[in-house]
């Protein structure tokens, strides 16, 4: 299987990271990187020459407002895209995306081992209400701080409502100069929590590798990958 990495800055840096790790474990034939930074180092600065080296499926990791650009070229060549959140900056943006072929986020939060625990949980006892938190984050591409971390959060819960077939009250809080953390709280007496699930800690296996093999499975397979098609539509919307 042949990858395609858009964008090898900030957290694309990350998927070659991994791409690399997979080229050596043999769970992916090669892959090409593409970035329009000459100094980055990429195999391709411009897209559409990118594009024409028979691509399996292609990772974006831009800036986001790119990501509806580049995701739509990939899709009309029929190459299936795992975009990083956000995956557009407008919903109908999203919503033609999604209308287009196959197509998975960036939500790497629901491969993170406390992804599970919560569903047991919940699962055996609804909570009241549930409080998502994250804070200790940097401002980027000038994007609002909802626009920048709200999709971690709100994938959660859509996970979270797909996997238990329930709504539930919720209340997101955002503190880009608080402590770093990255939690959902459960609450069973009004205000008082009764479990806390962290998703700041390290992660075995790294909660990314398990995303892109989901890509990988994806791309061969129809069945949905975890961050699919129905967590998009409900992130965005929440958003």
């Amino acid at each position: 299987m042949k990858i395609g990495l858009v964008g090898i800055g900030g957290w694309g840096s990350n998927h070659k990271r991994v791409l690399e790790k997979m080229l050596a474990d043999g769970k992916i034939d090669s892959f090409l990187t593409c970035d329009n930074d000459p100094g980055k180092g990429a195999d391709y600065i411009r897209l559409k020459p990118f594009l024409k080296q028979g691509l399996d499926g292609v990772i974006v990791a831009t800036p986001p407002d790119s990501h509806y650009k580049i995701a739509k070229l990939c899709m009309e060549k029929g190459i299936p895209v795992l975009i990083e959140k956000p995956v557009t900056l407008e919903k109908g943006q999203t919503v033609e995306l999604l209308s287009m072929g196959k197509i998975m986020a960036g939500f790497t939060f629901l491969y993170h081992d406390s992804m599970g625990k919560l569903i047991e949980h919940v699962l055996v006892r609804p909570p009241e209400r549930i409080e998502c938190i994250f804070s200790g984050f940097k401002q980027r591409d000038n994007l609002t701080d909802w626009e920048n971390v709200g999709p971690h959060l709100l994938s959660i819960i859509a996970y979270l409502e797909k996997s238990t077939g329930k709504k539930y009250d919720t209340v997101f809080r955002l503190d880009r100069d608080g402590g770093k953390a990255r939690a959902v709280i459960l609450y069973y007496e009004l205000s008082t929590p009764d479990m806390v699930f962290g998703f700041n800690k390290p992660s075995d296996p790294e909660p990314l590798e398990l995303e892109i093999n989901d890509f990988l499975v994806y791309i061969g397979l129809d069945g949905p990958p975890r961050a699919g098609k129905d967590i998009i539509q409900r992130v965005a919307e929440m958003m």
